[in-house]
């Protein structure tokens, strides 16, 4: 599902950050200290020599030792997204992220005359439960939710940045960070373990941390995508001509963005708009702004100013005859922001973003057609 779908005079403004995990690795390689911590991660961690035990040891040893700003970079690397197996970034996230230590141990040890052997994650709420019956476990997993959970009464993370980004290095390279799921949970206890997977796998606290921790490179200029309302989207810096209007957002404010139009006297005007964080209430839970969220029949959704948007709308709310359909979730809380500047509204971009879906989609050999449907949330 996509939130604040493009408006046909918006403007959405990416910053590109640059790949960091092989410049960590470096900088670690580099400092004596961080050199040694580190040595015994790169050898017990490689995937077709893991051993699980000793990776963990070295991981939890590593972020123990006195570098603690090489460690921050470390723990919170990132890498562009490419399919070159080769790149030096994901070459160096392995090594420093090494799946080896996700594992649960029966992915390991469990052997069969063919080979390895299979077995579903843990779930996540039970492999809480037996964090909390180790002593040393327990704490470590306190002092991340103290440090990195919402907060039930301020629906806003319960910590600091700095307090949680230290509090997630306490718990890699232990149990916490086992890769575990949600299927085939009793239904009793499915919202338990969502909530455990959320709090340890998908925190929106934890992602405010890392973007507190993240600072663009200086040399770099931001990238703006316009769209113009013809079907075409366009690179564009700064604001352009007499009547276009571009909604900016600022990454130092997430709560709200600007609307600015170039007038016929050349003069700039902004609107500040402001979306409210209200959580969203459930029969047995409620999530704060930006959380995600599972709903049965609709899959994946997001938490957005009191509402859900997810990947389907609500059983018996849509009927869809024979072909390919793109589904794209959108705000209504930003449409009525931006509706009494505009005058425009979701089903206005619907052309747009059929034409677009057309030139970049159609295959050549096999004609298909795509139609899309909004839905409101």
């Amino acid at each position: 599902s996509l939130d604040n779908s493009p408006d046909p005079h918006s403007e959405i403004i990416r910053i590109h950050f640059q790949s960091t995990c092989h410049t960590a690795l470096d900088a670690c390689r580099e400092d004596p200290s961080c050199a040694t911590s580190v040595e015994p991660v790169l050898m017990h961690c490689d995937l077709h020599r893991c051993n699980r035990n000793a990776c963990m040891d070295a991981l939890q040893s590593f972020y123990r030792a006195s570098h603690e700003d090489l460690s921050l970079d470390v723990a919170f690397c990132l890498c562009k997204k490419t399919s070159n197996r080769h790149d030096v970034c994901m070459i160096a996230q392995e090594k420093l992220h090494p799946v080896c230590a996700q594992r649960p141990p029966d992915i390991i040890n469990s052997q069969t005359s063919n080979g390895a052997m299979y077995h579903p994650p843990p779930a996540c709420h039970i492999m809480a439960v037996s964090c909390k019956e180790d002593e040393e476990c327990r704490g470590r997993l306190e002092n991340y939710e103290q440090a990195c959970a919402v907060d039930s009464v301020t629906k806003k993370c319960a910590g600091r940045a700095s307090s949680c980004r230290s509090a997630m290095l306490g718990i890699l390279g232990t149990p916490l960070r086992t890769s575990c799921a949600c299927q085939g949970t009793e239904v009793q206890q499915l919202y338990k373990c969502m909530g455990w997977h959320r709090l340890l796998w998908l925190n929106p606290c934890v992602e405010t941390a890392l973007d507190n921790n993240i600072e663009p490179p200086s040399d770099s200029m931001p990238e703006t995508l316009l769209y113009n309302g013809n079907g075409n989207i366009n690179e564009s810096g700064g604001i352009g001509g007499s009547g276009e209007q571009h909604l900016i957002y600022s990454l130092d404010d997430a709560e709200c963005s600007e609307l600015c139009s170039c007038g016929d006297t050349l003069t700039l005007t902004c609107h500040a708009l402001c979306v409210p964080f209200n959580p969203c209430r459930t029969a047995l839970a409620f999530y704060s702004h930006a959380s995600p969220a599972y709903q049965a029949f609709r899959g994946r959704c997001l938490c957005y100013s009191g509402k859900f948007i997810c990947m389907r709308p609500p059983p018996g709310e849509y009927s869809l005859p024979g072909g390919v359909f793109l589904m794209l979730g959108y705000s209504s809380t930003d449409e009525a922001l931006l509706r009494p500047y505009t005058n425009l509204g979701v089903q206005d971009t619907i052309r747009g973003l059929q034409h677009y879906v057309n030139k970049h989609i159609e295959n050549q050999e096999r004609k298909s057609s795509m139609h899309l449907n909004f839905r409101k949330d």
